[in-house]
């Protein structure tokens, strides 16, 4: 990543409604130094509940670091892309969030039905998607190197998955079948925090039709916050092994998702990643 020149912060603008920006941090890459140590002075006292639940350091770093890359990407989209950087430690009072039972997060600035942000973690990357589609949703895990075994995944598909999604799997060769799972999972997952939902009551209630470049998902309304009509899906794979899908939920029929991925470094320094695109849909609707 350190081989393509750094953008600047003014630069990265959402232009569109149909605009997603992708973030992706590495928190191997950082250091428990004295930045980090400075902003976890500015926790709140909730957030400071949160991270002494984690028992191990390395779970600790993550936390800290996920919370870093937040409130650094959402002070630059708040505050405006006049400003050259966020500032990490400052301005903190005016990035406020707070979760809603089903644990979506939703900004309470005054400005706050303008974004709408979601995040996801597969060790050692933080991932988190900005838009002004405020209905967003976003899953990342990571592409193994080598095959998994079918015992890792069956159950899992078994009791949370359709019966043609857990064949769709089954028929692909035993060497790309856990990775099928996975962009089956990331999909749903997506779907669920971009609609507002709970994982555990509606992953079986995605239902996701999957060709090899595009993807139609469904979930019922009664499974929602708001009955929503239209979803659109985009996919993608960054840096070789991170599996990337965003999700966007909207009352009616909108352009596919304008998706770009940036990374982001000690130091705030942010960097334009390249990604593979996997599948995408520009009509995958829910349902009435």
């Amino acid at each position: 990543m350190s081989a393509v020149q750094a953008l600047a912060w003014r630069d990265i603008q959402l232009a569109s409604p149909n605009d997603v920006h992708v973030w992706l941090v590495n928190t191997e890459d950082f250091s428990a130094g004295d930045a980090l140590a400075e902003f976890k002075q500015h926790l709140e006292e909730d957030e400071i509940v949160r991270l002494n639940a984690y028992r191990f350091a390395h779970d600790q770093h993550r936390f800290l670091v996920s919370r870093w890359l937040r409130h650094c990407v959402l002070s630059h989209y708040l505050q405006g892309a006049s400003l050259d950087c966020p500032n990490a430690t400052t301005n903190r009072q005016r990035i406020n969030v707070r979760h809603s039972p089903q644990g979506k997060p939703r900004l309470t600035h005054f400005n706050a039905d303008a974004f709408g942000f979601s995040m996801s973690h597969s060790h050692p990357y933080v991932v988190m998607t900005v838009s002004h589609r405020t209905a967003i949703g976003v899953d990342m895990e990571l592409l193994p190197d080598d095959a998994v075994r079918p015992d890792a995944w069956f159950g899992i598909a078994s009791s949370f998955f359709a019966p043609h999604e857990v064949d769709s799997i089954k028929r692909m060769p035993v060497e790309r079948q856990y990775r099928h799972f996975l962009e089956y999972w990331t999909i749903k997952e997506s779907v669920i925090k971009a609609c507002g939902t709970t994982l555990h009551h509606a992953l079986s209630e995605v239902i996701c039709d999957m060709s090899a470049d595009s993807v139609l998902a469904t979930v019922p309304a009664s499974r929602v916050e708001r009955t929503y009509t239209d979803l659109e899906i985009d996919q993608i794979q960054v840096l070789g092994a991170c599996l990337v899908t965003v999700s966007a939920a909207s009352f009616e029929p909108s352009p596919p998702l304008r998706t770009s991925v940036f990374s982001l470094h000690e130091g705030l320094q942010c960097r334009p990643l390249h990604y593979e695109r996997i599948r995408r849909t520009s009509r995958a609707r829910g349902e009435a």
